[in-house]
């Protein structure tokens, strides 16, 4: 929350505040568009988290004591649900949100800045919670109950713990995780990566379709 303070503060023009894991790869130009990230929805990952079951949706949501204390189709970091089953029961109790957590991948998201403010109010309460339950739980908190437009997007390569992309996944695929950043190649192969998706976002300004 309080990097959300910061950035109103130094980019009070910002549409939005994207977050991604140091090793996730994306193309702006293919990222950012009317199937993707849309600057005034919240982005964020489907599927991706190595879990036995999803729901169609592309997230594993629980709700209710019983189903978030028992789930064994995550290793939770050790049985740590109850960190999570008492927050959303603090929230419930405060504001009504109904008591369901949403594990999920989280290594790249996007927040519109009309949001900023409630995530900031609801994220205090995960503050110890591990981030692959605290954000995509947060996230479906503003999506049900205060309507920000939600985008799943499932085209990103790979997943919380995937090994490396090679350089060909990286060229071709919109997004991803992971990469490994200590090869000279992967750090060459993003270089080059970028340099022609600026190519493409420049020409796209020139045909005003930017």
């Amino acid at each position: 929350p309080s990097i959300l303070e910061v950035a109103k503060l130094r980019n009070p023009n910002a549409t939005g505040f994207l977050t991604t894991h140091a090793d996730f790869w994306f193309h702006p130009s293919a990222v950012v568009n009317e199937t993707g990230l849309r600057l005034e929805a919240i982005w964020h990952l489907k599927d991706g988290l190595g879990i036995r079951k999803v729901e169609p949706g592309g997230l594993h949501c629980l709700s209710g004591m019983e189903e978030i204390l028992n789930d064994t189709t995550w290793h939770w970091f050790g049985r740590r649900n109850i960190d999570s089953w008492r927050a959303i029961d603090r929230l419930h109790q405060v504001y009504g949100y109904d008591r369901t957590v949403c594990p999920g991948w989280s290594d790249g998201w996007y927040l519109p800045r009309s949001a900023w403010d409630l995530f900031a109010n609801v994220s205090s309460e995960f503050g110890p919670i591990v981030h692959e339950v605290a954000i995509p739980t947060v996230l479906q908190i503003l999506h049900r109950h205060r309507g920000v437009p939600l985008q799943l997007d499932g085209r990103c390569w790979g997943g919380c713990c995937s090994g490396g992309g090679g350089a060909d996944v990286i060229m071709k695929r919109p997004c991803g995780h992971r990469m490994d950043l200590v090869q000279q190649a992967t750090r060459d192969t993003l270089e080059s990566m970028l340099a022609e998706d600026l190519k493409m976002l420049r020409r796209r300004a020139r045909n005003g379709k930017a």
